[in-house]
């Protein structure tokens, strides 16, 4: 077993204020660039965390894919080498308890702080149960996209990362269609869950549509959440950028048919309690599913 990690150069270990559980191809890693960069917000140096899902792996491999990245922020003289050294080592460490989770919380200081892990979306009200052990004060921040360009959206970025050969044929059904993809996309149990461990009034949605009209709004939204001063400059160029588009493509109808009806019960369940938002969608895919 390796030594133990350092003290942490600044700040005291704490759980986090929020913790963001997706969904996919929802806008998250919009959400970790613009909250990293906001003055009043901190967040560790990686996505994806996964903590609540593996607890027991290290994220050395997460220090390998950031090495590209550091090594341009050294050369600009732009990193903190005394965080960058308590990470490198925090990362390396086999004990993956309660313990060392909080210190990666560590340097934010008196900043509010979280994390943005996707995956935790296909959680069950077990898995959020252990989540609101661990941070029984943290917000929960929800990304809602319209569910079947949510899955299409996966499809493509999948065939881009080398996956599935094509996004027209039988693989890239297969995975659209799987159900892990489809639990993801099945909003009404995921704000079940989360609702159900956290409380209504600690679950924040943010909807794709109003992300995409106007960004700096959800930034607005999100200080006013959690009483951070909202400064626009200090994030607007990262706020109105798009991060992981995947190369377009059209769904073929087929396929969305058969998507349309396997998520349109869940779909009309959450435009019955969100109208305006998730009305549409709902509307959508009534049309895709009569064909």
């Amino acid at each position: 077993m390796s030594a133990p990690a350092p003290a942490p150069p600044r700040g005291q270990p704490r759980s986090p204020d929020f913790v963001c559980v997706g969904t996919q191809k929802g806008g998250t890693t919009w959400l970790h660039h613009v909250m990293a960069h906001h003055p009043g917000f901190w967040l560790p140096p990686f996505k994806e965390l996964d903590f609540f899902l593996d607890p027991r792996a290290n994220l050395s491999w997460k220090l390998q894919a950031w090495h590209t990245q550091l090594s341009r922020e050294v050369a600009k003289k732009s990193v903190d080498l005394e965080i960058l050294r308590w990470y490198s080592r925090l990362c390396l460490d086999e004990r993956m308890d309660l313990a060392w989770y909080r210190q990666l919380f560590a340097p934010a200081g008196p900043r509010i702080c979280g994390e943005v892990s996707p995956n935790y979306a296909a959680m069950g009200p077990a898995q959020a149960a252990q989540v609101k052990a661990a941070c029984p004060n943290a917000k929960i921040i929800v990304m809602l996209r319209d569910p079947v360009d949510r899955i299409w959206s996966m499809v493509r970025m999948m065939h881009r990362a080398g996956h599935i050969p094509r996004v027209d044929g039988p693989e890239a059904a297969a995975l659209a269609l799987a159900p892990d993809a489809l639990k993801m996309s099945d909003y009404s149990q995921l704000l079940a869950t989360w609702e159900g461990a956290f409380g209504p009034d600690r679950v924040l949605i943010l909807w794709y549509p109003r992300l995409e009209a106007d960004p700096l709004a959800v930034v607005a939204q999100l200080c006013g959440t959690f009483g951070v001063p909202f400064r626009p400059d200090s994030v607007r160029s990262l706020a109105e950028k798009r991060y992981n588009d995947a190369p377009a493509a059209d769904l073929p109808p087929e396929l969305g048919k058969q998507l349309a009806l396997r998520l349109a019960p869940a779909t009309m369940a959450l435009a019955r309690r969100f109208p305006a938002e998730a009305g549409p969608w709902a509307e959508r895919l009534g049309r895709m599913a009569r064909g």
